[in-house]
């Protein structure tokens, strides 16, 4: 059965509540169980712990990597609490278009989703952003090089407006690679990213910005 991950500012109340209860189950597991793997902490330390990882950057792996991440973490949400969990998904941030008010969705303000993050409006994003997602086509320059390369390691993608928004665009816990997965936003934020990714076609799966899209097929 293909689900569609959904901008979060198109989420109902109903949607919004069961993403936040479906998390909110994985995080009493956690609570209950260190160790459980099924839990929140756990699969964040998938991603901000080198010994239970490690999270791939800096090659051609850091995409794929984090595809996988959010497609299992999706699973397990979605295996949460059935039928109120079963079609969740983890929604997308659209980071490049201006929020209607404050810098980031209202869904990440609400208890469960948020977090303490840098709210600074005059916070910009890298000036090159859009020319990287819309105008990029060598694949290798996007999305990184294949390990060992010696012509290079990190896309564009990664060492632009990724590279840059965790630590300063985002803040919080999202600054450091040792924290990142325990704010929530960090799976919209690359929910998002992995929407930006091209397929084999050398075509993205949603319409690339500034055309906006409510859903996308989840992998």
């Amino acid at each position: 059965m293909v689900r569609s991950r959904r901008d979060v500012n198109s989420l109902s109340p109903t949607e919004l509540s069961d993403y936040i209860h479906a998390i909110d189950i994985l995080r009493a597991r956690s609570t209950a169980d260190p160790d459980d793997v099924s839990g929140y902490d756990f699969q964040a330390a998938l991603h901000n712990d080198g010994s239970v990882g490690p999270c791939e950057r800096g090659s051609d792996l850091f995409l794929p990597w984090h595809r996988a991440h959010l497609h299992y973490f999706e699973k397990l949400l979605q295996a949460a609490d059935p039928p109120r969990t079963a079609d969740v998904t983890v929604p997308y941030w659209d980071w490049i278009h201006a929020q209607a008010t404050g810098k980031f969705p209202a869904a990440f303000s609400q208890p469960g989703l948020d977090s303490g993050r840098n709210e600074n409006l005059s916070t910009p994003l890298p000036a090159n952003t859009l020319d990287i997602v819309l105008h990029e086509s060598n694949q290798a320059e996007f999305g990184g090089y294949v390990k060992g390369s010696p012509i290079g390691n990190k896309g564009r993608l990664e060492r632009g407006p990724h590279d840059y928004m965790h630590p300063h665009f985002i803040g919080g816990l999202m600054s450091n690679p040792t924290t990142a997965a325990m704010d929530p936003i960090y799976f919209s934020f690359h929910c998002f990213i992995d929407l930006l990714w091209p397929n084999g076609s050398g075509a993205t799966r949603c319409p690339p910005p500034p055309l906006r899209r409510a859903s996308c097929a989840a992998s």
